[in-house]
């Protein structure tokens, strides 16, 4: 009910009640499905007038939408046809201060040439087959699965579309037209704050943001240090957390004075800065018809924000690249290679002094996975303030600012006070271990049950009694298979779990499978030695979680072995 909440106030003001509803038939909400109540003010009565409407509100034109389900249609493709054939966000400083070093990695000749080729049609083809039939629609309105399905009408056209970008290297205006929408970023959200915006991208634009991404993913990881493992062939997101635990671990048994601060940028892809991109783009050597392409595609980028399902007014961006373009992971790690050279350039003139690991071992001053960054260094006050004002520094370059709210100092091998005194400086606050670092526990014995909480949670969670009452065996065994390849695994993947988790998450399974949960057993009609087995032994296939955290551990002997330079 709009308006009041109470229809009936006495004269006192002391009593409020809810006395005044319609009544109505279950065919009349069938009938009007926006039927709603909206109390009016009282005025000279102890009652409120109410009064109920059917009328929708009206928000706006709603975009067009194509939908999948009128490519069954079987005189879609003769519509189509005919009518084929028938016609045809701001940025503050306006002036940045240039990030100028020598020191970035060069992208080889080959490479230059191998980005700047011109596009085929295998190639839009293939980036156009490489997504997701179902996706949400951008301003289009079209899904790939209807490019997909008619490629022998439109096709020509579509693949004359992309050359054109690429002679004349801009985008008409439409085309790179995007919409955003909110995700969630917390179970339960209650601020604006708890959700991401992502753009909704049009087929025309994602089909050449594609083929660049592509090309782009094969040559990065020349101009990319070490340091960063996100979105780059051969390196892990496994590697930052493990390299932690084993920096951490010795920092404790030699009771070294340290210190690590993990970092939340504020709004990092949101507010990377056009020309800093373009300038570390240009001192790695990347082509000059491929710096323009991807200008191109930034500047002619135009976004609205859908509201209750109608679009607000088309805006231009400035600075920033949008979550959903394939293009922008790979844009930002290059952008973000200048935080590390920034900190190399440090640590040689002695402004900041990372952790000498022992043996002849490498310095270690910063960790990257794309936004999620973590520094170490050696413990002084002025060392935790020089890295504050390198980060400044770096931050009015590229516009990537440090939310120091969000923002965590750890200490090794001091006092409280003293670390608490030096975080207070710049306004940041101190924290203890363990924390999360990329969804893992660092610092944290794992030897611990009480540890293990979040997965034992998320087993229970997903093999709810509701599911189990509502699945047939076979729905039980695939959702029982599929909980075992995804939820625990990347736990697994770098800690050995305590027999007792593994029992009880075996137990949940087991439970669940025979239709039952944590608080009711039902009887198990074959032992779970014959569940757990491969089918060549005549089991069920669905495995141990034992035998799987081994085999997931013992990935990394292998790639000691294999790869002894990976990490």
């Amino acid at each position: 009910m709009g308006g009041r909440r109470f229809t009936y106030m006495n004269s006192t003001g002391d009593k409020h009640n809810k006395l005044d509803r319609f009544l109505v038939s279950f065919n009349s909400i069938e009938a009007w499905p926006t039927l709603n109540v909206t109390t009016m003010p009282r005025v000279h009565y102890d009652h409120s007038a109410i009064i109920l409407s059917a009328l929708q509100h009206d928000f706006g034109p709603t975009p067009f939408r194509f939908f999948n389900s009128w490519l069954k249609d079987p005189g879609f493709e003769g519509v189509l046809r005919s009518g084929w054939a028938a016609g045809r966000f701001t940025e503050p400083i306006k002036s940045r201060p240039k990030f100028i070093s020598s020191k970035f990695l060069k992208l080889p000749p080959y490479a230059i040439e191998y980005l700047e080729e011109p596009f085929s049609l295998a190639e839009v083809k293939s980036a156009i087959w490489a997504c997701g039939p179902d996706r949400a629609p951008g301003p289009d309105g079209f899904s790939f699965a209807f490019l997909k399905q008619h490629w022998e009408t439109i096709g020509g056209d579509f693949y004359h579309a992309v050359k054109h970008f690429e002679a004349s290297r801009h985008i008409e205006k439409g085309c790179n037209s995007s919409f955003i929408t909110l995700v969630l970023k917390v179970q339960d959200p209650i601020t604006i704050n708890d959700f991401r915006p992502i753009s909704l991208i049009g087929c025309l634009y994602k089909t050449i943001a594609k083929i660049l991404a592509e090309r782009l993913k094969k040559v990065v990881h020349l101009v990319v240090s070490p340091t960063q493992t996100a979105f780059l062939k051969n390196r892990h997101i496994l590697d930052g957390p493990l390299i932690l635990n084993e920096v951490i671990c010795w920092l404790k048994k030699n009771k070294k004075k340290a210190f690590t601060f993990k970092v939340d940028f504020e709004k990092a892809f949101d507010s990377l800065s056009w020309e800093f991109l373009d300038s570390i783009m240009q001192q790695m050597e990347f082509g000059a018809k491929w710096r323009i392409w991807i200008h191109g595609c930034l500047s002619s980028a135009r976004v609205s924000v859908l509201v209750n399902g109608s679009t607000t007014k088309e805006f231009g961006m400035e600075c920033g690249v949008r979550q959903g373009d394939p293009l922008s992971p790979f844009l930002f790690i290059i952008a973000a290679e200048g935080l590390h050279i920034a900190l190399k350039e440090a640590e040689e003139k002695g402004i900041f002094k990372g952790l000498q690991l022992p043996n002849h071992g490498p310095v270690i001053s910063h960790l990257q996975y794309a936004d999620d960054v973590i520094f170490m260094g050696s413990w002084s006050s002025e060392n935790v303030k020089n890295l504050i004002r390198i980060l400044r520094c770096f931050e009015l370059s590229s516009g990537l600012k440090i939310n120091m709210s969000k923002s965590r100092l750890f200490g090794f091998g001091m006092q409280n006070c003293e670390l608490e005194m030096v975080a207070r400086s710049f306004n940041c606050l101190t924290s203890s271990l363990p924390f999360t670092y990329l969804g893992l526990p660092v610092g944290a014995l794992m030897t611990r049950v009480s540890l293990w909480k979040p997965i034992i949670d998320k087993f229970q969670a997903k093999l709810s009694r509701w599911k189990a009452s509502t699945l047939s065996f076979g729905g039980r065994l695939t959702l029982c298979k599929a909980v075992l390849s995804s939820l625990g695994s990347f736990y697994f993947s770098i800690y050995k779990a305590p027999i007792k988790v593994i029992n009880s998450l075996e137990r949940i399974r087991m439970r669940f499978f025979w239709g039952g949960c944590l608080e009711s057993k039902k009887m198990a009609w074959i032992a779970s030695d014959k569940i757990l087995a491969a089918k060549e032994k005549r089991g069920l296939g669905v495995g141990s979680l034992k035998a799987q955290n081994l085999a997931l551990l013992g990935k990394w002997w292998w790639r000691f072995r294999k790869q002894p330079d990976s990490i």
